[in-house]
């Protein structure tokens, strides 16, 4: 949430908020890992793949279904 709060403060009107709100939120959503893999991003957009506020929650959840399936 305040994530959308910090796209509407920088931005001049909604529907610029709109737009940048969707544009960022879609590049995170790329290159999380799960879409594109890590090793397959090109060097000059790694960064992306790491401010993506979605690779955590992926991570996580991955990490704890392994950790799950070994203890079966």
């Amino acid at each position: 949430m305040s994530y959308i709060f910090f796209i509407t403060s920088i931005s001049l009107n909604a529907a610029m908020a709109a737009v940048l709100a969707i544009l960022t939120l879609l590049l995170q959503m790329i290159f999380n890992g799960f879409l594109i893999l890590q090793d397959d991003i090109p060097p000059w957009w790694i960064w992306l793949h790491y401010m993506s506020f979605f690779k955590y929650g992926f991570e996580g959840k991955h990490n704890l279904s392994q950790h799950l399936c070994q203890e079966c």
